[in-house]
């Protein structure tokens, strides 16, 4: 592996640890909110940015300490040229765990991602339900007012009932009054 890999690789893992430690780690609301499952979210996302970059950072310097010894003028002299097959192999092996890492890292963009769509699903429906409620608040709220409404004529009813029954008992008194009055004389 060249050295202007192992720096894009050193500048790749970089990135994504400083993408790792900008998630907010401190999101505290009910449970079943979307605050709550995007802390979920950041919360994955953070840890598996962090075992990237330790992972990460353990190879690069790996690499790179690879590269210093082989670049140190006693290096051939203490290993000899019998140890260059082993060499060529540690430094494939290096390449192998680098570019496994690699393909982590996507999968771990995937599974964000899908992760994110799952969110965005879940928050979907909970507006959804959301709504619903709110429309069911409004239908319980209109048939209130109507039931109000119609207890409110009821009662003018009665009122007016009251009204006429009060008329009728102050006719029904000055019949018998004058039923009364002319009734002994006949």
């Amino acid at each position: 592996m060249s050295s202007t890999s192992a720096a894009a690789n050193s500048v790749l893992f970089a990135k994504s640890c400083s993408e790792a430690a900008s998630y907010p780690k401190n999101l505290v609301q009910s449970p079943f909110s979307r605050s709550h499952l995007e802390r979920y979210g950041n919360r994955l996302h953070e840890q598996s940015g962090r075992l990237f970059c330790e992972e990460g950072r353990a190879a690069v310097n790996l690499w790179d300490y690879d590269e210093n010894i082989e670049e140190s003028e006693y290096f051939l002299v203490a290993l000899g040229a019998e140890s260059e097959a082993d060499i060529v192999q540690f430094e494939k092996r290096i390449d192998t765990i680098l570019a496994d890492l690699q393909s982590q890292h996507l999968g771990k963009g995937i599974l964000l991602k899908t992760l994110n769509d799952r969110m965005t699903l879940i928050s979907s429906l909970m507006d959804y339900q959301s709504s619903s409620a709110t429309l069911a608040s409004k239908s319980l709220a209109q048939k209130a007012q109507s039931s109000a409404e119609r207890m409110e004529m009821m009662t003018k009813s009665m009122h007016d009932i009251a009204e006429r029954t009060k008329q009728d008992a102050s006719s029904v008194r000055i019949i018998t009054l004058v039923t009364l009055f002319y009734l002994p004389g006949t």
